[in-house]
């Protein structure tokens, strides 16, 4: 693809106000791939290879397909087939008009199908390479139509995850003309979706997946993400992250509902999305307190991964649950089996030596309440947090977090800031984990006591650390949108 744009056709929109016939065609062969009926979309790609030999956008859509197929199941297979299909795309797009920005956005997309899955071939300079092309046929199509509003859409996709990376890759990101920026791809993921045509669907998605996974604000990632699951009722990625939304507002039965939904599609090209809802669902059933029903979760998902991740971690929590069901000897078995996690996962390797000590030790009285209190808190139950608490002598930093967390949603905020006190003289480490835990409870004590500079104050401290890509942060991001 041309990658250089004359400037004076930024102005010249007219030409381009025709949508292409093949680009109709593949629009709807969209439609058809977001609602998940895929031999309608698998007949308009090949009706589109026919109809228009010379037009990349019928193999275009196999690649489409084939990264969803890949997403959805982990297959290898899949991951060798993308690049011989996307290699004739890219030929395709070569010896088209490459000064039609409808063009340009497919061709855009193209090479962000191929960053996705060289990141997953563990190519990442091909990765990066693929993404600064995609960015760059983005951006072409910008330059001539800055109407095209569906392609700030793609720009926003990298701006949104290269966020992520550590500051001084950013310095090399910016010099290069790669804008790593959440509030940059927000705002031109909202152009896409108000004013763009065909990327509308999809900005809406990543939309609801920035509120949800970055500032934990599941009403506004509902707000973009039911009408989507109202358009397209068969789409499973939509649920799936529905089930996560609810599950995030602790709103558990809906989220069982949902999850229940995606888990009863038989189609082997979800395998992988259908082995995570049951995670999911083992995890919710667990801290729910429902310990059978957690184990026969896990097992589904060991039943239908293709991969080992989480596998000891999964193993590590059926022991559990059996060592509270009092099955003494199939809890050992799974202790056991945790030593079969990916060493490379840091919740399977954190399993293992749990694991390992509990077999050396045996399971106690602390441990058993342990296990309820932190249940209590992750489902909203303080009282029946604090309870447990009680229960234990023995007050390890884990359990002053749990008691203090508990306390402040409880609005007991001066016993919460003597139990944070305490600790601020126990967490020495200005950089641990538990530090900056420390930083957001007393942030979160100081807003409902309403101390909103106080918060801020802790909050700017807590920011400072460069690695914010979790659930944590995103937590302390809402906190701070509702300080500001």
């Amino acid at each position: 693809m041309k990658k250089f744009v004359i400037l004076f056709f930024v102005f010249a929109t007219s030409a381009f106000s025709q949508i292409p016939p093949d680009e109709v065609e593949y629009q709807k062969f969209s439609e058809a791939a977001y609602n998940f009926d895929f031999e309608k979309a698998k007949k308009i790609a090949f009706d589109l290879q026919k109809r228009f030999p010379n037009s990349p956008l019928g193999y275009h859509a196999n690649s489409r397909l084939n990264v969803w197929f890949y997403l959805g199941s982990r297959d290898e297979d899949l991951l060798k087939k993308f690049f011989p299909n996307s290699d004739k795309t890219l030929d395709l797009f070569d010896n088209v008009d490459d000064e039609n920005p409808y063009y340009l956005f497919r061709c855009g997309e193209e090479y962000s199908f191929r960053a996705i899955m060289y990141a997953f071939d563990f190519e990442k300079m091909s990765a990066f390479w693929a993404a600064r092309n995609a960015i760059s046929d983005f951006e072409d199509a910008i330059d001539i139509n800055p109407k095209f509003y569906d392609a700030y859409s793609g720009t926003a996709v990298f701006s949104y995850f290269l966020s992520f990376v550590p500051s001084f890759l950013k310095v090399g990101l910016s010099i290069i003309g790669i804008n790593a920026d959440v509030n940059t791809s927000i705002r031109n993921f909202k152009l896409a979706y108000e004013r763009g045509t065909f990327a509308r669907t999809e900005a809406a998605f990543q939309l609801s997946k920035i509120y949800s996974d970055y500032y934990f604000d599941i009403d506004s990632s509902n707000y973009f993400l039911l009408p989507l699951i109202e358009k397209y009722p068969n789409n499973i990625f939509f649920k799936y992250q529905l089930g996560i939304n609810y599950i995030r507002a602790k709103q558990f039965d809906k989220a069982e509902k949902v999850l229940l939904s995606v888990v009863k599609n038989d189609d082997e090209s979800f395998s992988q999305v259908i082995a995570f809802s049951y995670f999911l669902l083992g995890e919710m059933k667990f801290h729910l307190n429902d310990f059978a029903s957690a184990i026969k979760y896990f097992e589904k998902y060991s039943q239908f991964t293709r991969s080992i991740n989480f596998m000891g971690y999964i193993n590590y929590k059926c022991g559990i649950a059996y060592y509270l069901l009092d099955e003494e000897t199939k809890a050992r078995e799974c202790l056991l089996m945790a030593q079969y996690g990916n060493d490379d996962n840091w919740k399977d390797k954190l399993a293992y030596e749990r694991s390992q000590k509990i077999l050396s030790e045996g399971f106690t009285v602390f441990d058993k309440n342990l296990v309820y209190a932190k249940n209590y808190l992750r489902t909203g139950k303080y009282s029946g947090a604090l309870k447990y608490c009680k229960r234990i002598n023995d007050k390890t930093t884990e359990v002053k977090f749990i008691c203090a967390e508990a306390l402040i949603e409880l609005k007991h905020l001066n016993e919460a800031k003597k139990i944070l006190n305490d600790l601020s003289v126990q967490i020495r480490n200005d950089e641990s984990s538990e530090y900056l835990k420390l930083l957001y409870l007393k942030a979160l004590n100081s807003f409902y006591g309403n101390n909103k500079s106080e918060a801020k104050k802790y909050l700017d401290k807590l920011f400072s650390v460069d690695d914010k890509n979790n659930e944590f942060f995103a937590k302390a991001r809402a906190l701070e949108r509702k300080c500001n």
